[in-house]
C-alpha cells in the first residue's frame, strides 16, 4: 500500500528530535521551508526517513486526525504493541477535543482484542485509553519501559518499570529486564 502525501502537513519536522541535525525535539528543523516541507526531503537523515506517522501509512485513519489539523502525532512503538498518540507541546490536551476523543476512542476498541495499547503524551504525562474510559499514567518520562496487559472485559493493568540507566541502550535493557526472573520486567512482553 501507497503512503498518503503528508499535504500541508510538516509537523514531525518540528515535534521530532533528529539526533544526526542536533535538532531537538519541538524546535523547527533548519531545513523546514518557510513555504512548508523538507529543502533536503530526497538527501533527508535517516532518524527522518525512520520516522512513520500513522495517518500517512494507514488510510482508515480518517483525514482530521491528519496532525497539523488534530495536533496530535500518532506513531507506533518498535513491537507493535503500543500506538502513541504524542500531543503537540503548544495543545496538550488536544487528544481531548470532543471529535478527537472519539476518534482515538475507536481507535482503542478497534486495537484492544489484539492487546494493541493506546497511549497518550502530553509533555511528561501519559494516558491509557480503554474501552471503559481514561487510565491516567501520570508523570512518565519517555525512557521508562511501560509492561501493560489489556483484558477482554476493558481493563487494563499497567506497570512502569525501572528507567534505562544513562549510557545504557534501551532495548538491551529492556530485554535484560524481561530476562531475569523476579527483576520488574520479568516476563513482559
Amino acid at each position: 500500500m501507497q503512503a498518503r502525501p503528508c499535504g500541508a502537513c510538516d509537523l514531525c519536522c518540528t515535534w521530532l528530535g533528529v539526533n544526526s541535525l542536533g535538532k531537538p525535539a519541538h524546535v523547527a528543523c533548519v531545513h523546514l521551508r518557510r513555504e512548508g516541507g523538507c529543502a533536503v526531503y530526497e538527501a533527508r537523515p535517516a532518524d527522518c526517513r525512520g520516522f512513520v506517522c500513522m495517518w500517512k501509512e494507514e488510510a482508515r485513519l480518517p483525514h482530521s486526525l491528519r496532525p497539523d489539523l488534530s495536533r496530535v502525532i500518532l506513531t507506533r512503538d518498535e513491537a507493535g504493541r503500543r500506538l502513541r498518540v504524542t500531543c503537540s507541546p503548544a495543545n496538550p490536551l488536544a487528544w481531548r477535543r470532543p471529535a478527537t476523543f472519539k476518534r482515538l476512542m475507536r481507535l482503542c476498541r478497534a486495537n484492544w482484542a489484539d492487546g494493541i495499547g493506546v497511549f497518550v503524551i502530553a509533555g511528561l504525562r501519559q494516558w491509557l485509553l480503554t474501552p471503559r474510559g481514561v487510565m491516567a499514567l501520570g508523570e512518565v518520562r519517555d525512557d521508562v519501559p511501560v509492561r501493560f496487559a489489556l483484558h477482554a472485559d476493558g481493563s487494563a493493568q499497567v506497570e512502569l518499570l525501572a528507567p534505562v540507566p544513562a549510557g545504557e541502550d534501551a532495548e538491551r535493557y529492556v530485554a535484560t529486564l524481561r530476562a531475569t526472573p523476579g527483576s520488574p520486567g520479568a516476563g513482559q512482553t
